[in-house]
């Protein structure tokens, strides 16, 4: 790019844009920070891996009309400013956490039989995931 600033840097740029847009400018495996400030200032993307850590390793996600779904309704409850369960928020964000570090896990270790299932099982009343 020819540029002083570091990629990181250039990734808050770039979040200005698009959430995308921060991560396309790694390779590899990236993982987006998303920062607290309102504008946006620190919010911005750090490589884990570039892209010959796993040079085998292809990803094709489908997303069906049902998992569309419920990735919806779980990223209404994380954003809902009326939410009055604070711990019921908290908690949705720390099930988010765990399976990024299971990720990440799975990255480092070149884990090719790794079976990740994704479950947000956010309370008894409202299961979002598997049934």
């Amino acid at each position: 790019m020819n540029v002083s600033e570091d990629e990181s840097q250039l990734s808050t740029i770039a979040r200005q844009g698009s959430g995308s847009a921060c991560r396309s400018l790694f390779g590899g495996f990236v993982k987006w920070i998303m920062g607290k400030e309102d504008d946006g200032s620190d919010s911005l993307a750090v490589q884990l891996v570039d892209e010959k850590h796993w040079e085998d390793l292809f990803i094709i996600i489908v997303v069906s009309k049902e998992c569309l779904e419920k990735v919806k309704q779980y990223i209404f409850l994380l954003n809902h400013e009326n939410l009055t369960c604070f711990c019921l928020r908290e908690r949705c964000r720390g099930i988010e956490l765990q399976s990024f570090w299971v990720c990440v896990h799975v990255i480092f270790g070149h884990d090719t039989q790794a079976n990740l299932e994704m479950s947000f099982g956010c309370s008894q009343t409202m299961t979002l995931g598997r049934d």
